[in-house]
């Protein structure tokens, strides 16, 4: 079979070049490999290798006749488009990918590609868009794609990529979208990302990032981040606030003030006593002076038996408190975080308007049935 298209592209008396400039016999036996590793005959759109590539679905040419675009996301658009179709596509990408030295957009999304991301894609020096979301790829992030200085957006959402994100890629300093969505990515987020200048939205939620949040992320030119669901630590950088009016995500970081709530950074002028989860159970979190968050052990286990409610909460005036027996005389008292006494109570509301804006403990115990309960609450 390969010895017959070499055959039929001779006869096309299109020189042989060196790697860089069109190359059509090369560019068609690249393909054909492509084809027979991803069970091309069982394509939703098959092509017949016996008419010419200008005829094969998803497949773009350059005016010398080499390939141009590969887009098998299921609608041949070549610009960089989400398509949830796909093109049934099953099997790994051969390495002889990188051999399409004129290359400017491949587009594989949404197809069933397993095994490793070719570092031969690294050789597509004129690769401006490389789309790979939703397939089942695996092992990391290859260093190469570092070379891709041409490159404008980079897609390897929802795989099983793991590993973490190489600094090279901080070094495509034309890349303007960068989507990493769903992977089991771990590990910082590389200083280099500083050099990405032009990189307009930035998006690696459902990973396992670690570390705490960039401040270089704040002096960028970005206007989308998502990266909930990860497990960054510490504070939001005050760089941040000039991203308040964008797309900001970073809720499901537990550990982060507000567990990630952008807004309540945007809002509040203090991250300090923000509540903040350590992953323990029985404890109530906050954001000490160091950034760090800091559970203090509560005796919920002793209380199980009782639903205490209250409301609103965050509160601004009037705080409202009930349990399952609302007849039930209740005796409160107000902490501050740190443990200081504040006030005691023994109503089912209290006017909180004179505390200053932050987080306190409220210890609720039912006097007839001696339970006791501590909740957390917020003075805006």
């Amino acid at each position: 079979m390969i010895f017959k298209y070499l055959i039929l592209f001779s006869t096309l008396q299109f020189p042989l070049l060196s790697f860089g400039q069109c190359d059509r016999a090369s560019d068609s036996l690249a393909l054909i490999s492509l084809y027979n590793a991803t069970n091309g005959s069982d394509w939703f759109n098959v092509w017949n290798l016996d008419q010419p590539m200008s005829s094969w679905h998803g497949i773009m040419l350059t005016i010398e006749g080499c390939v141009q675009c590969i887009d098998l996301d299921g609608v041949t658009d070549c610009d960089g488009n989400i398509n949830n179709t796909g093109n049934n596509l099953i099997g790994q990408i051969p390495d002889s990918i990188g051999n399409l030295s004129m290359v400017e957009s491949i587009s594989f999304g949404n197809n069933f590609l397993t095994g490793p991301i070719p570092s031969s894609f690294g050789q597509l020096q004129k690769l401006q868009i490389l789309i790979l979301r939703s397939n089942s790829l695996t092992g990391s992030i290859p260093l190469e794609l570092g070379n891709l200085h041409d490159l404008d957006i980079l897609n390897l959402s929802y795989n099983n990529i793991s590993g973490e994100i190489p600094v090279e890629i901080g070094l495509l300093n034309k890349l303007n979208y960068l989507f990493l969505f769903d992977n089991d990515l771990s590990g910082p987020i590389p200083s280099t990302f500083s050099g990405l200048s032009g990189l307009f939205a930035f998006g690696a939620a459902g990973n396992r990032l670690t570390g705490e949040i960039p401040a270089f992320l704040g002096e960028m030119q970005l206007h989308r981040i998502d990266l909930h669901d990860n497990e960054f630590i510490g504070c939001f950088p005050e760089e941040l606030r000039s991203l308040c009016d964008d797309d900001v995500n970073f809720s499901g970081n537990i550990a982060l003030p507000w567990q990630g709530d952008f807004d309540q950074f945007c809002s509040s002028t203090t991250q300090i006593g923000a509540p903040c989860e350590d992953g323990f159970p029985y404890t109530i979190n906050s954001i000490n002076a160091n950034c760090d968050c800091i559970g203090t052990f509560t005796s919920l286990s002793e209380t199980a038996e009782t639903i205490i409610k209250i409301y609103p909460n965050p509160a601004i005036h009037d705080l409202q408190i009930g349990d399952e027996n609302n007849n039930d005389k209740l005796y409160c008292t107000i902490s501050s975080m740190e443990g200081h006494h504040i006030n005691t109570f023994e109503t089912n509301h209290f006017d909180v308007s004179n505390l200053s804006s932050g987080i306190y403990l409220l210890e609720i115990q039912n006097k007839k049935s001696g339970k006791r309960n501590i909740i957390r609450f917020i003075k805006q």
